[in-house]
């Protein structure tokens, strides 16, 4: 595209200068620019002219037109064209212009105000030249931004524009902090009488433009709240002799200090808390001095004196100047913000000294004429002394012993303004998130409870804002479980408020059951008369999960189950503390066969004796007794001395029954198969499934034992025969032995039944 020359700056041709300045192409944008600010802008200035004879036609057409056409130099977002605008010989021209926005209702007028006596004013002489011209250029930046565009400027403009209020910013505190006398004369001002409204309104301006100004070696980003300005040292150096906080303490301390004054030093000492943190100002009160006694009588004002202090100024604007009573407030609780490793020099000056003037306004209601405005005092002073019930270590408790804290409190619950009840109500509050005895008995002793839960309308629902905060306040009470609070609430109020709010008051009931241990709680039928049971030194999920399930009665012996058989039950209360999991051979023999020979007894009475005997023997297999039974392997192979050994043993004890020994010789049989030693504790599984299942088996194992012992008791009786097979069972028991019992052990230790393995 080609370039072309701008038209020329007359009536005529607006519309062209409109089109060319909003529809020009990339390639030839460079040569729009350079024409614009050619010859310091000397088409800018013809520009100008003509809106000046137009606006003496009023003819609003060509007037809304010249305003976009600057408008769109705006657009365009050159610091070339922008200067040009801004400088001082167009600037008010450039003003007039952006006064016929047609987008609003009105044309607006700002060159009267920018052409009387409120332009700038040079409070304190700068020598450079080029500071002068960057401070007048930032004006004219927060003129155009803030002011006449406000609401229209393009967002790419805003950003230039910012970035060129910054750079100038950052020369300006270059200059102030570099040159000595400069800030010198800063600090003179602020102690004069004469001229102290504008030296604050100087230091003012140099603390809010550090606040805002960042480094110019790297982009702009927001910082966080907070953040150290670039120039903290510089600020630091202007409060280090603490000059100026003593010319403080006469500003707002002394009766012929102007409202405009005080209203600038309080702002002053807040943009210093807030911004940089109020360990300055906490130090120099800390250490300042000159502190005042104590009230000799409930009635005493605090006055300031020349020799007073700045804090006793602080308390003095804090008590008797309502409308910057607010910042006050604000300010006041960042310095009793105090950290825990740096509260011993402050608090230490605070609490003995001008504690008990800030509470005295809550012993005398005449110190200000009007009852609002002596509530709204009283209640930013409990307000206070709550966030120091809630912060301060044990100097409050000794502040709580020494003042009537409790009957400030009392009467602020029995008021009638709202407010006042919900600050005393945060008061109780902020006692009882201490969680401390002296709090607590600090509560019941004074009972502060009464009064604040008489607040609660009785037949009525609760639902405005002083029902929800005494009702959060007895809910945390709950929550955190203070018992003493709990039960005082409980024993004194619970019957009289318990309907207005049945769930608040009855979590209140549970806690307090709980807390002394009664069981009060309803519980079901089902699980009342349901006693739990656990096994012996059990504590796996899964084995608590078994005995959940519902058991089968048995019309005979039914603490002969399976369960009962298999697994030792004891309940909750009396579990004991060791659990043998295996009964090994060094455990008391007596006691086992005293035990074997009761069941024995009772399996062959019982009519379910044979699958009772089956699975008692299963389980009784790995704590057989070797002493008795053991057969060595290589004499049993000698034959007929070994049977007859047995044979001998057998007829000396007592006979047991056909059926009895019948179920043993099958069960031996069956835990000897190979595959036992191999599945583990499957291994017994399809041996029960056999011996109840196929008889043929069991046959066929007779005819085997019998085999065995065939060559050396061929004539022996079928009595002989049985005792043979017994002997040979035992043999086969004793070779699986060894691979049996570890398989067999981890049963026993998980507690897991062989029978339902």
């Amino acid at each position: 595209m080609r370039s072309r020359d701008l038209p020329p700056c007359d009536v005529e041709h607006l519309d062209e200068i409109l089109l060319v300045l909003k529809t020009s192409h990339p390639t030839v944008r460079s040569k729009v620019l350079k024409d614009l600010t050619d010859k310091d802008g000397a088409y800018i200035v013809k520009l100008l002219d003509l809106f000046d004879v137009c606006e003496l036609d009023a003819d609003k057409t060509v007037l809304h037109k010249l305003f976009d056409i600057f408008y769109a130099m705006l657009e365009m977002c050159n610091r070339g064209v922008i200067e040009i605008l801004l400088n001082e010989t167009n600037f008010i021209s450039v003003v007039g212009v952006f006064g016929y926005n047609p987008g609003l209702i009105r044309e607006m007028d700002f060159r009267t105000a920018l052409e009387g006596d409120g332009g700038f004013q040079e409070v304190i002489p700068i020598t450079d030249r080029r500071v002068v011209e960057r401070v007048h250029m930032n004006f004219r930046i927060q003129v155009i931004k803030d002011n006449v565009l406000s609401r229209s400027l393009p967002d790419g403009c805003v950003l230039l524009l910012e970035h060129m209020a910054n750079e100038n910013n950052f020369h300006i505190l270059s200059f102030i902090s570099e040159t000595e006398d400069y800030w010198k004369s800063i600090k003179d001002l602020v102690s004069s009488s004469d001229k102290r409204v504008d030296g604050l309104g100087l230091l003012k301006a140099i603390i809010s433009m550090a606040r805002v100004t960042k480094p110019l070696d790297r982009p702009q980003r927001r910082e966080p709240f907070g953040a150290r300005p670039v120039f903290g040292s510089f600020i630091d150096d202007l409060f280090s002799d603490g000059e100026l906080f003593a010319a403080f303490g006469t500003i707002l301390g002394s009766p012929d200090s102007k409202p405009m004054e005080v209203a600038l030093a309080v702002d002053i000492l807040n943009m210093l808390v807030v911004y940089q943190g109020p360990d300055r100002l906490r130090s120099y009160l800390a250490s300042e001095g000159k502190c005042i006694p104590a009230p000799a009588s409930d009635k005493e004002r605090i006055t300031w004196t020349p020799d007073s202090s700045l804090f006793t100024a602080l308390l003095v604007v804090f008590e008797r100047n309502e409308p910057l009573r607010i910042q006050l407030f604000n300010l006041l609780r960042e310095i009793f913000r105090v950290p825990l490793g740096q509260d011993d020099k402050f608090l230490s000056v605070f609490y003995p000294n001008y504690m008990h003037w800030l509470l005295q306004p809550l012993k005398n209601n005449a110190f200000v004429p009007d009852e609002s405005a002596m509530f709204d005092l009283q209640d930013s002073i409990m307000e206070l002394l709550t966030f120091c019930t809630e912060n301060h270590g044990y100097r409050v408790k000794y502040l709580f012993g020494r003042q009537p804290i409790a009957t400030y409190a009392e009467k602020m619950l029995r008021s009638t303004n709202k407010l006042f009840v919900i600050h005393a109500v945060k008061f109780v509050r902020a006692c009882a998130v201490r969680a401390e005895a002296f709090f607590s008995r600090f509560l019941i002793q004074n009972d502060l409870f009464t009064p604040m839960l008489a607040n609660l309308e009785i037949g009525k629902p609760n639902t405005g804002a002083v029902g929800s905060v005494i009702l959060e306040v007895l809910s945390f009470i709950e929550k955190t479980n203070l018992t003493s609070l709990v039960e005082h609430i409980y024993t004194k109020f619970y019957e009289t408020y318990k309907a207005e709010c049945p769930l608040v008051f009855e979590a209140i009931r549970t806690r307090h059951d709980g807390n002394t241990g009664s069981e009060d709680v309803d519980m079901s039928s089902a699980d009342a008369n349901k006693v739990q049971f656990v096994r012996a030194g059990s504590i796996d999920d899964e084995e608590e999960l078994y005995f959940e399930k519902d058991t089968e009665p048995t019309e005979s012996s039914p603490e002969f189950t399976k369960n009962g058989l298999s697994e030792e039950e004891v309940p909750c209360q009396n579990r004991p503390r060791s659990i043998k999991l295996v009964d090994y051979d060094d455990d008391d023999d007596e006691s086992t066969t005293k035990k074997e020979n009761i069941s024995t007894d009772l399996i062959s009475t019982s009519p379910r004796g044979a699958d009772i005997e089956e699975e008692e023997r299963e389980l009784k297999l790995p704590v057989r007794k070797k002493k008795e039974d053991e057969v060595d392997t290589q004499s049993f192979l000698g034959g007929s001395n070994v049977l007859a050994q047995k044979k001998a043993q057998q007829s000396s004890k007592k006979a047991r029954s056909p059926q009895f020994k019948d179920v043993f010789q099958k069960i031996s049989w069956k835990l000897g198969t190979p595959n036992s030693s191999e599945n583990g504790s499957s291994s017994t599984t399809p041996a029960a499934e056999k011996i109840g299942g196929n008889n043929s088996d069991g046959k066929q194992d007779d005819s085997n034992s019998n085999s065995v012992g065939s060559d050396d008791a061929a004539g022996v009786d079928g009595g002989n025969v049985e005792s043979a097979a017994l002997a040979a069972a035992k043999r086969k028991l004793a070779l699986e032995e060894v691979t049996n019992s570890e398989s067999l052990l981890k049963k026993a230790k998980t507690c897991t039944p062989i029978s339902s393995s």
